[in-house]
């Protein structure tokens, strides 16, 4: 890259500040990360409680995250008007990395780097806990079915070929009559 580019001095307080919001945004997802692997293990072990107040935390984080995200856009905002990006708001980090003087273009760019594997971990964690919900809930709708098929004195199906499950009554006559 031409030297021209660099036009953000080490130390620049803009640069350390995105330095620090980088950080900030970085533990919040290694800890959404640690949170989805609890949240997975709940999942599996049918835990109800414990996978209650794995979702409370990783909601007090996502808050984090989406008040960060606002600070991101402002702050993103101020480096595109200062540097000229075409743009604008949507600059990806690694453009204004591209314009610091290092050591601090190396630790912007370390920090983007951690960032991405970290949200790629937490989104992959996500798929994972999604199909073993997705699992566990089929699971739960056979048993259901199992349990109402022989609870159903009718035997009758319904519009989906299962047996009804609605509320069925027991109808029996008996002649006591002389």
């Amino acid at each position: 890259m031409a030297a021209d580019r660099r036009v953000i001095e080490a130390g620049d307080p803009m640069a350390e500040e995105l330095e620090s919001f980088l950080r900030e945004l970085s533990e919040c997802y290694e800890q959404l990360r640690s949170l989805a692997h609890l949240r997975g293990e709940a999942i599996r072990r049918a835990e109800p409680d414990r996978l209650a107040a794995c979702i409370a935390q990783e909601n007090t984080l996502i808050q984090r995250v989406s008040e960060a995200e606002k600070r991101r856009l402002g702050l993103v905002s101020r480096f595109a008007d200062r540097l000229g990006s075409p743009a604008k708001g949507q600059t990806a980090v690694s453009w204004i990395a591209e314009r610091c003087a290092e050591p601090q273009r190396a630790r912007l760019e370390g920090l983007a780097s951690r960032l991405r594997e970290a949200m790629t971990a937490v989104m992959v964690l996500n798929r994972s806990s999604k199909m073993a919900a997705e699992r566990v809930s089929s699971h739960l709708d056979g048993v259901w079915r199992q349990v109402s098929s022989e609870l159903s004195h009718s035997k009758t199906y319904g519009r989906g070929g299962q047996v009804a499950t609605g509320a069925s009554q027991v109808v029996s006559a008996l002649d006591v009559g002389a």
